[in-house]
């Protein structure tokens, strides 16, 4: 609920952000920003949908894991009577490191979520100051830091 009033504002702080960063370097310019924003909300939208198809493919093996230990648990004088410790323990082991596979491709998406997605303002920031500074323009300290703080805005 606490997200709401930003949702519904955001429209509105990134059409005014675009109109001032279209006033102070140019419309095209401007394109840049609006396309990386748009690229970004696609990129987290993926991002999420492999994050949360990974967690139900990591939930899955981690049951079968728990269910075997639980049978190793209940079952205990019989698998020992019969020597199947063994069996069990590698049966175990191998759904470990199933799982472990899962685990490490979700922390490389929560990775991406938390540091890459996070800084994308900063890269983008660069993205529209690198056609300026390629055509020789020399930009004022007051649009820089005008620039940096609309985008900062944007993708808030």
């Amino acid at each position: 609920m606490s997200f709401c009033p930003l949702v519904i504002a955001a429209p509105f702080i990134n059409f005014i952000a675009y109109v001032f960063i279209a006033q102070r370097i140019g419309v095209l310019s401007t394109l840049i920003p609006f396309g990386s924003w748009v690229l970004m909300i696609l990129l987290q939208n993926c991002v999420a949908n492999a994050s949360k198809s990974n967690k139900m493919k990591e939930a899955k093996i981690n049951d079968e894991r728990l269910k075997k230990v639980n049978d190793l648990v209940l079952g205990c004088r019989t698998i020992k009577c019969y020597g199947w410790e063994v069996l069990y323990e590698e049966q175990a082991r191998e759904i470990r490191i199933r799982h472990s596979k899962y685990v490490k491709v979700q922390l490389s998406l929560q990775t991406l979520g938390s540091s890459f997605f996070q800084q994308f303002g900063l890269i983008v920031f660069l993205l529209v100051l690198l056609p300026e500074w390629f055509q020789g323009k020399k930009l004022k300290t007051s649009d820089i830091l005008s620039i940096l703080s609309l985008i900062y805005f944007i993708f808030f």
